[in-house]
């Protein structure tokens, strides 16, 4: 059974997987590799956000290859925005896989999610970041940094 992560940019419509990728870059499945802790992985990614404007950074889900949920996964913030607020709250988000992956006629259907939500300080400009933590039934992990310039 394989198990997909998925991030997606709020504004764009974008989807990452566990595979992971952003709206230009291609989805790699993490857990098709190997060595099982293949799918342990940390990743970084720069945003951008406006004072005392909430923006939603990232959409975390999972699905089966049928498009159906998959089972129970951990999502949670490890490390809080020292200049503003973070939140995981409940969501829907639109599915958007990369022509390669195999849950690609899943695209456009919604499904539940778990969506970082991010407000800045009103009135503050300059540097925050974000951590959030993943873990899936079989094991997997995932910790994603959010590196972020408030304008």
């Amino acid at each position: 059974m394989r198990w997909f992560i998925v991030l997606g940019l709020y504004a764009l419509a974008a989807s990452v997987t566990l595979s992971f990728s952003n709206p230009s870059s291609s989805q790699v499945a993490l857990n098709s590799q190997p060595d099982p802790n293949a799918a342990n992985r940390d990743i970084t990614m720069e945003r951008y956000a406006i004072g005392g404007r909430k923006s939603i950074f990232a959409h975390y889900y999972s699905l089966k290859l049928d498009c159906s949920p998959s089972g129970w996964q951990d999502v949670r913030l490890s490390k809080s925005p020292e200049n503003g607020e973070a939140k995981l709250i409940e969501a829907t988000a639109i599915i958007g896989y990369s022509a390669t992956n195999p849950r690609v006629k899943c695209n456009g259907r919604s499904t539940k999610s778990m969506a970082l939500e991010y407000v800045p300080t009103k009135g503050y400009t300059g540097s925050d970041s974000i951590e959030v933590e993943l873990i899936n039934e079989v094991g997997q992990r995932n910790k994603y940094t959010y590196n972020i310039t408030v304008k």
